[in-house]
């Protein structure tokens, strides 16, 4: 991926993201870049219409999967919608997690999808879930094309076409874990904050 597309990409954080700034010091919380990201995550509006755009096209791109929005569209401070659609077709999801493990076998795979308010960017991963009635003894691994099967793989490009058709950019795996030098956000600290975790969140930063 080029230079410029990194510096593009900069760019657009430091749109939203102060340098140089401690979470919560005044200096942070009184910044321009700060107020914009508060506008836009905070606009549950928008929120709304984003996710009723989305929502049932995937839902129908997905047809015979549960689809699952995990980030709902009044959730503030989190600069992106969220949907996880569990790949295991023709299964509801149960009200207890354990319950449904159990009932597939010890091993549960999810496709964790993000859009992105801040700019029209969205991106996946595959994460595999391994375990039994202990949740604590859970393992969990980010699965890679070549470990997907074939109908998975029809589903994540039926997923991105219609993606981008509505206008919306795939951020690169490999520019989604670069660092972006000199913020840091209320859950990382500088030197860590990562264009993942900007675009779309904070709490995320074990699979992706």
């Amino acid at each position: 991926m080029s230079m410029l597309y990194t510096s593009e990409l900069f760019s657009l954080i430091y749109h939203y993201y102060p340098k140089l700034c401690s979470f919560g010091s005044h200096k942070y919380e009184t910044s321009d870049e700060y107020s914009r990201y508060l506008n836009i995550v905070n606009d549950a509006t928008k929120r709304t219409k984003l996710n009723n755009n989305i929502s049932p096209k995937i839902v129908k791109c997905a047809d015979g999967y549960c689809v699952m929005l995990r980030r709902h569209a009044d959730y503030s401070n989190y600069p992106s919608i969220e949907y996880t659609i569990l790949l295991h077709k023709n299964q509801p999801v149960l009200d207890d997690d354990v319950d449904l493990m159990m009932s597939l076998g010890g091993k549960r795979v999810d496709l964790e999808l993000y859009f992105s308010l801040l700019d029209n960017y969205f991106y996946y991963y595959i994460i595999e879930t391994v375990g039994g009635k202990d949740t604590l003894s859970w393992r969990f691994s980010v699965l890679t094309n070549e470990q997907l099967s074939h109908q998975v793989r029809e589903l994540i490009d039926t997923l991105c076409t219609k993606a981008f058709s509505l206008g919306f950019r795939l951020l690169p795996r490999t520019l989604a874990h670069v660092v972006v030098p000199e913020i840091e956000t209320e859950l990382i600290n500088s030197g860590e904050v990562t264009i993942f975790n900007c675009l779309f969140s904070g709490m995320d930063t074990r699979y992706y």
